[in-house]
């Protein structure tokens, strides 16, 4: 009897020792994932990535639109509430956007599908690759959208200078392909304006700086007034044509570029001056967890020659970037997103060759 009570306790003592294994085992497993670099695709109520293959349907339509214009006239937000879908990063500092983004909207509908390019700003610093990224989209497209802050008398005055580039560019482009890209004027934040005579002296005074092909329109992409109307009237101006991707897809940019977009907009609603354009960001995990959630872990990177004066303030403000950015993760992928955010440099030869990419 003593020795089939020592047999069973002894078969228990390696049962609980099995136990113990499984359960450190998934809570290591849980704690600290293992690093992976593929980059997995979103879940289906993640925004959508293009499909190789698909059928369009017959008499499809199609145009493709630029919205171009000084920076913070609201691009980005009008793209969004085009698009009905956050898919551009938006911040009050220039040049948030920094090179061209495609985004579609498809009304299957009325058989129709919206190719737009997200063009960088055109005013503040001149930067000779955000240029060349502007004038690329504007050939690009059927139609430009000239976008203009009409509560900002600065950055009107300054569109002036700017339309009088598009024109050359306009005339350039006739002569070597005969065809021009169409243009309208987009006056946006009306809803700031008082009294509203000023926007119609302002379209006037637009209208003879510039030879727009159609009337102003004026939209306010922060309340939506406008926007379904710049929708419909896009839609009408699409001509027959083939698809450029499935009807389901709203960007063609990966996953890891999509975080680094939403991380990005943090850091430009973080940091002050020129911190924001100095940081740069390396992902360097991207890991399924076995509960489906997804860990996402990226470096924000300085200059060596910055390093000293930016390290404290950056560390010191990752805790708030993280917070604020882990919703949006969330809600774009479809799942419950946990992001580490470290510090790193950017070692001299680095700097020097200027080949860090921001992703």
């Amino acid at each position: 009897m003593l020795r089939l009570n020592s047999h069973t306790h002894a078969h228990r003592r390696v049962h609980l020792a099995k136990a113990c294994v499984q359960w450190l085992q998934r809570s290591s497993s849980t704690a600290h994932p293992r690093r992976e670099h593929t980059i997995l695709p979103p879940r289906k109520n993640a925004l959508s990535v293009p499909e190789r293959f698909f059928t369009a349907p017959e008499e499809s339509r199609i145009l493709r639109c630029c919205l171009i214009g000084p920076t913070n006239a609201g691009k980005s937000t009008l793209l969004n509430g085009l698009l009905r879908s956050s898919v551009s990063i938006v911040s009050e500092k220039i040049h948030t956007t920094r090179e061209n983004m495609l985004a579609y909207l498809t009304e299957e509908k009325y058989k129709t599908q919206v190719q737009f390019i997200d063009a960088p700003g055109a005013l503040g610093p001149h930067i000779p690759a955000i240029r060349r990224a502007i004038w690329d989209a504007v050939r690009r497209a059927n139609l430009a959208l000239i976008v203009v802050d009409a509560n900002d008398k600065h950055s009107a005055r300054q569109c002036e200078q700017f339309l009088l580039q598009l024109e050359a560019v306009l005339v350039d482009q006739e002569k070597e392909t005969g065809r021009r890209t169409q243009t309208v004027l987009v006056l946006n934040k009306v809803d700031l304006v008082k009294p509203k005579a000023k926007l119609l002296n302002m379209s006037e005074a637009f209208h003879k700086a510039f030879r727009f092909d159609w009337p102003c329109l004026m939209v306010s992409a922060r309340d939506g007034s406008g926007v379904d109307t710049l929708r419909d009237w896009l839609l009408l101006m699409s001509k027959p044509g083939k698809w450029s991707v499935a009807p389901d897809v709203v960007h063609e940019r990966p996953p890891v570029e999509i975080a680094a977009e939403i991380i990005r907009a943090e850091i430009f609603n973080s940091y002050r001056e020129e911190l924001p354009y100095i940081i740069k960001q390396r992902t360097i995990g991207w890991t399924e967890l076995r509960n489906g959630d997804l860990r996402i872990d990226q470096q924000l990177l300085l200059p060596d020659s910055k390093r000293a004066n930016a390290h404290r303030i950056v560390t010191k403000r990752l805790p708030g970037v993280c917070i604020a950015a882990r919703p949006k993760l969330a809600e774009a992928f479809g799942r419950p997103v946990h992001l580490f955010l470290t510090v790193g440099k950017i070692s001299q030869q680095e700097e020097r060759d200027g080949n860090m990419k921001h992703v």
